[in-house]
């Protein structure tokens, strides 16, 4: 991802039915997302299918001796229900292999049940539960790669 990708982000990540399933649902400006991007360089990627852009991995919480990364997805309204997640996450493992990474974890709101069967169907293993609001739960995933 770079800094022109913006407004392709903030479309995805400031929707509200994005924010709906988000830890953080605070909706950003343009000049917040440069200047996040310019402090915090992300190891964040931009995914596409056909060379057309449908939305982009983040990653946080990266440990390089621990082989351990924290990483998510958010895909555009218009692409949701296309069956481009599995096969996303399936070459960005790849990615995260060859770069050393060998435990990969994220977290999901348990009321986002589509990406929570997603994520099992991918092999990943509810791990921790903790009380996020009311009624919503914070579901912790791993999964060894």
């Amino acid at each position: 991802m770079e800094e022109n990708d913006a407004d392709f982000v903030l479309e995805i990540r400031n929707d509200e039915t994005t924010r709906a399933f988000l830890h953080d649902s605070r909706c950003f400006t343009k000049n917040e997302f440069k200047e996040w991007f310019k402090t915090s360089r992300p190891w964040w990627f931009i995914v596409r299918t056909n060379d057309v852009r449908f939305g982009y991995f983040r990653t946080n919480y990266i440990e390089k001796q621990a082989h351990s990364i924290q990483i998510g997805m958010d895909i555009h309204p218009s692409f949701r229900g296309q069956g481009l997640a599995k096969p996303a996450y399936c070459m960005f493992f790849d990615v995260l292999r060859s770069n050393g990474f060998k435990n990969i974890w994220l977290e999901v709101l348990s009321h986002n049940s589509i990406a929570e069967e997603l994520y099992k169907g991918l092999g990943f293993v509810a791990t921790n539960k903790t009380p996020y609001k009311e009624n919503i739960d914070s579901i912790r995933m791993e999964l060894k790669i």
